[in-house]
């Protein structure tokens, strides 16, 4: 099974080679029952999953403001400003500990203002049962130094027949192998910043105490990870100045 998901999704040499012969689809068989997957039908069947998981996906409240005015404010001298960059349809909750700090969406921004110093920052994404019924945190280290702005990518991916996930990255201009730095001006330029409410509190205060179990076994995982290292923030990837939308 695995190896028909990742034909479907990847497009290997094996679906090269089978796109050569008569028979060009993918037998995938499961109870003495023959499904045949069309190559031709690849396009169609990550839409409709697509289409599934964006359909499923819960909706956090919050209001968002218009102007990108937000992004273009200098950072306060006794505070660190944390800039996170939504760029996917899927919504995440933003979490500094257990405190909420922002919402994330389709092209939005949450912009945070907090004390200089080390935080642990998580995304959450409350997935329904038709997407495997369990909740998903990430994680990443922080360490935040005052009148500096700093910017965080949270980057959704899907993995099928299971669910959306997500990933906290740094978006630094040294130490930048994807090259995310060069396309946070036209990432911002598409960004609305959004505005937690009374409701989107309330909201954390319940979605946070239901899931703290998952929470905790998360964070476990997450400190064995050999890639957290390379993920954290340090004072010196701040700037002191905000980057400017690409117009």
């Amino acid at each position: 099974i695995s190896d028909v998901i990742g034909n479907l999704f990847l497009g290997d040499e094996k679906t090269e080679n089978q796109n050569k012969r008569p028979d060009s689809g993918l037998n995938l068989l499961s109870g003495g029952m023959i499904m045949k997957v069309s190559v031709m039908c690849r396009p169609l069947f990550v839409l409709v999953l697509i289409l599934l998981c964006t359909a499923c996906m819960p909706s956090i409240p919050h209001s968002v403001d218009q102007s990108s005015a937000a992004l273009m404010q200098p950072p306060a001298a006794d505070k660190a400003t944390v800039v996170f960059v939504g760029l996917k349809n899927w919504q995440f909750a933003l979490y500094d500990s257990a405190s909420i700090v922002g919402v994330t969406g389709d092209r939005e921004c949450a912009v945070a203002k907090v004390s200089q110093g080390k935080h642990l920052f998580s995304s959450f994404f409350r997935k329904t049962p038709l997407m495997d019924g369990r909740n998903r945190y990430s994680f990443i280290d922080t360490e935040l130094a005052q009148g500096k702005i700093y910017y965080i990518l949270v980057r959704p991916y899907i993995i099928p027949f299971a669910g959306v996930f997500s990933d906290l990255e740094p978006i630094r201009e040294k130490n930048d192998p994807n090259g995310y730095w060069m396309k946070l001006p036209a990432w911002l330029s598409d960004c609305k910043v959004t505005v937690m409410t009374d409701e989107t509190i309330a909201w954390s205060r319940e979605m946070y105490a239901d899931n703290a179990s998952n929470r905790e076994k998360d964070h476990a995982d997450w400190l064995k990870d050999e890639e957290r290292p390379k993920k954290t923030i340090f004072p010196e990837d701040g700037v002191t100045m905000p980057v400017a939308p690409k117009h």
